[in-house]
């Protein structure tokens, strides 16, 4: 439990945009979407977030199952060839609206097995 409250401390911190108005508090936004798409291009995976109706600039947190942060680059709605398991992401707009998507990356088997 203090772990999961220790990253979301963490998580709104990084999220913060400095020299615009600050949000007390991450909120929901009605009329927004987010959802994850993934996919398998050259062997590599790749999950993408989609988002609609959120205000530039959008920042990206990526988590796994863990709690443990996953990637290191906000601006980037995806992430690559992350290993088998289930993912949190959080996606956070200027006006401090906020969507959380979870995601579940499975590999498919070769048939060498």
């Amino acid at each position: 439990m203090v772990k999961r409250l220790l990253v979301y401390n963490i998580l709104f911190f990084i999220l913060s945009y400095p020299g615009q108005s600050q949000v007390n508090s991450d909120k929901p936004c009605k009329g927004t979407s987010a959802k994850a798409q993934i996919s398998e291009v050259d062997n590599e995976i790749i999950v993408s977030i989609e988002v609609q109706r959120l205000s530039n600039p959008i920042k990206y947190v990526f988590f796994n199952s863990e709690g443990e942060r996953v990637g290191d680059n906000l601006d980037s709605n995806e992430i690559r060839n992350v290993p088998d398991g289930t993912y949190n992401c959080i996606v956070k707009d200027k006006k401090g609206c906020t969507k959380r998507v979870q995601f579940t990356v499975e590999s498919k088997p070769t048939g060498n097995e």
